[in-house]
């Protein structure tokens, strides 16, 4: 076979060749970029001194008007970021069209590759080579769940690059000050993202005090617009409740998907939706911290816990979209080699675990069976869910067997 007269490196970029050549026939042949428009027709109306939230409105509640009964078509979208990105997207309207596309998808190129190097620096050394192969092929399993995604062009991949290469730091060295930074940046464009703040109390230690001081100035960050463009800030928060009313757009966590099915049912959404997630988000929580604790108690390995915190982290998300299952592919890939190594070998981190033919074999067909069996319709029982909740109940399950063989292991060494 061919791939026996390349070398790692070779095969690493021969893969990443194929998957760009994909990307770049998906572009020709289909929709892309549909998130690049939403931002570009902001960027258009602010260009002719228009409010970008009204002017989108408009447009929406038109469409709305006309396809009350039965929309033909997808409805539009709008922009949805925070009034305080309006002096961004100004100082780019001044810039040619191209040149502003061309800085934006470079972007995000950038915010992908640093997504990609914080995933690998969660693995082992004998993790990174086989997990730098499967790299490429994860730009299409957003989550390990099929999905084009990446072709969106959302600004997540700008921030999840920045907030994770920023948490690599946190975690190694108890140097979180660049995430708390990343993160309260990030959450000028989507709020839901402070809820990365839990990541560093859960791998990090005495973080309790700076997360919440970064929370207190997301929140704040959030509500400034309010005092300082009153009106701006009233269409801001008409978007964002459109894009619920409107397009249903509730995303793939346990909060959206039960939106989700209410809204087919005809029935009233948020109120149900708030407290199911309150309950949901605070049982989680509990779970990690329990499990935090006892990792730190054992002693085990960062590399062991962070990509288990970090798949938790998310799920805390009220709003999980595609483009933030995504920045968690990794993670979520390594939570499912270490358990099925478990499994089938009995080791949890031995420092040899390189991925063999049955745990390769043994993945693929359970990736194979969540995309398969969990179609697209109807869409609560989409894959996105099952994949989440798999991942984090085998994760912790595996977290607590591993404190539990090492405080063995421990009182044991101590007779």
């Amino acid at each position: 076979m061919i791939f026996r007269w390349l070398s790692r490196r070779q095969l690493i970029m021969l893969f990443w060749l194929g998957a760009l050549i994909t990307v770049a026939v998906k572009i020709h042949s289909g929709p892309a970029w549909w998130d690049i428009r939403i931002y570009g027709n902001a960027l258009e109306w602010l260009r002719h001194g228009l409010d970008p939230y009204a002017a989108g409105i408009m447009v929406q509640q038109a469409f709305h008007n006309r396809h009350v009964a039965s929309p033909p078509a997808p409805p539009p979208y709008t922009y949805v970021y925070s009034p305080l990105t309006l002096p961004l997207l100004r100082l780019l309207a001044v810039l040619p069209i191209g040149l502003a596309a061309g800085l934006y998808v470079s972007a995000v190129v950038a915010g992908f590759a640093l997504q990609c190097w914080a995933g690998l620096q969660m693995a082992t050394s004998d993790e990174r080579p086989y997990l730098a192969l499967m790299l490429p092929a994860a730009v299409f399993f957003p989550g390990l769940v099929c999905d084009d995604a990446v072709l969106s062009g959302n600004a997540a991949y700008i921030l999840y690059g920045l907030m994770f290469a920023a948490a690599v730091p946190g975690w190694r060295r108890g140097r979180w000050v660049w995430f708390y930074a990343a993160v309260l940046l990030a959450s000028i464009c989507k709020a839901p993202l402070l809820t990365l703040l839990a990541l560093p109390i859960l791998v990090g230690r005495r973080q309790w005090l700076p997360a919440s001081l970064a929370g207190v100035g997301g929140l704040a960050l959030f509500a400034l617009p309010k005092l300082i463009w009153p009106e701006l800030f009233r269409d801001y928060m008409l978007a964002v409740r459109l894009q619920f009313d409107f397009n249903h757009d509730f995303g793939f966590g346990p909060a959206g998907c039960l939106s989700r099915i209410l809204w087919h049912m005809g029935r009233s959404y948020s109120s149900a939706t708030l407290v199911f997630y309150v309950a949901f988000a605070a049982v989680l929580g509990v779970i990690l911290l329990v499990l935090a604790w006892r990792v730190r108690r054992a002693g085990l390995a960062p590399e062991l816990w962070v990509p288990v915190a970090a798949v938790g982290t998310l799920l805390l998300n009220p709003r999980v979209m595609e483009y933030d299952l995504a920045a968690f592919t990794v993670p979520m890939l390594l939570v499912c080699w270490r358990v099925l190594r478990w499994v089938l070998r009995r080791e949890f981190f031995s420092g040899g675990g390189a991925l063999d033919r049955r745990i390769a074999f043994t993945g693929l067909a359970g990736i194979v069976v969540l995309n398969f069996f969990f179609t697209d319709e109807p869409r609560w029982w989409s894959p996105e869910l099952p994949a989440q909740l798999i991942v984090i109940t085998v994760g912790c399950a595996f977290i607590f067997a591993a404190t539990r063989q090492a405080e063995r292991s421990s009182a044991t060494a101590g007779r």
